[in-house]
């Protein structure tokens, strides 16, 4: 279970933090959205951060990199 909570909204921008297990004595994380007209912004984000998280997974922080999924 994770918990989330907005910090703040503007025109471009939305930020939350979020607590896993709701446990409110650890370090949140953040999750920032930068608001974009185009829909497809999120399905590119979206890969983006899979392949992130799978190589942290595995031990690595990568610099840079890329995903394809076509």
């Amino acid at each position: 279970m994770v918990t989330f909570r907005l910090l703040y909204k503007t025109e471009t921008e939305i930020r939350y933090e979020y607590y896993p297990e709701d446990d409110k004595n650890s370090i949140a994380g953040l999750i920032e959205i930068n608001v974009a007209e185009d829909s497809k912004y999120y399905w590119y984000a979206s890969h983006a951060i899979n392949k992130i998280n799978k190589a942290y997974e595995d031990g690595h922080i990568l610099e840079e990199g890329m995903a394809a999924w076509y």
